[in-house]
């Protein structure tokens, strides 16, 4: 039986993992590559680890059967993003979408031309990474509607994204380490910036 104060100890020696300290990056095809995704990674407010389920079937030759797994399905990826005063993020999304199925043409793309890669790390409170999951041969599935209401004037608007892929792996974490590094100090001062400007809003609101 485990004790409290074992319980405690071990608190306080492993700490915890929060959610909010998490970096997603995402490589795009090399036919949209002049978008600076540096930004997608600094905007991205929200994110998950997506999940893997094993669908199974029950097999039974006597007696009681048994369930036995017929593989892996990979839930989807949600991303949200605060969209900038260019609207950038949501022009990337719609058209690495584009890539895809093009709605000029009605057109569909090839597979290895509209695919790439996402990264989401979680980190721990030092800001290094403990866990990173790749997702292969990723593509925008959907980009979802973004509400527009006069009611609302001071909230920030914010596109919501959903990855479909192959698979996920799990990466070495200790891949582009000085890199991921860097992009966090980035990452760290521009959350920073995000809400400063929120509790200004915020203020707006109070003195209307």
């Amino acid at each position: 039986m485990i004790s409290l104060d074992k319980f405690k100890q071990d608190i306080l020696r492993h700490a915890t993992t929060k959610s909010s300290r998490f970096i997603v990056e995402v490589f795009p095809p090399s036919s949209i590559s002049e978008y600076d995704t540096e930004r997608l990674t600094f905007r991205c407010d929200s994110a998950e680890l997506p999940g893997r389920t094993l669908p199974v079937v029950e097999q039974r030759t006597h007696g009681v059967g048994r369930k036995q797994p017929q593989g892996s399905v990979f839930a989807d990826l949600n991303l949200t993003l605060i969209c900038s005063s260019t609207f950038t993020e949501k022009k990337f999304f719609d058209h690495w979408q584009d890539l895809t199925h093009n709605l000029k043409t009605y057109k569909f793309g090839y597979f290895d031309d509209y695919v790439g890669t996402v990264y989401v790390t979680q980190l721990n409170d030092e800001l290094q990474p403990i866990y990173r999951i790749e997702l292969t041969d990723a593509f925008p599935m959907l980009v979802a509607p973004m509400p527009l209401n006069w009611e609302t004037s001071n909230d920030l608007q914010r596109v919501q994204v959903t990855i479909s892929y192959r698979q996920w792996t799990e990466s070495d974490t200790t891949l582009d380490a000085p890199n991921l590094g860097d992009r966090l100090q980035e990452q760290v001062g521009e959350s920073l910036n995000r809400l400063v400007s929120l509790d200004k809003l915020n203020v707006f609101k109070l003195l209307r």
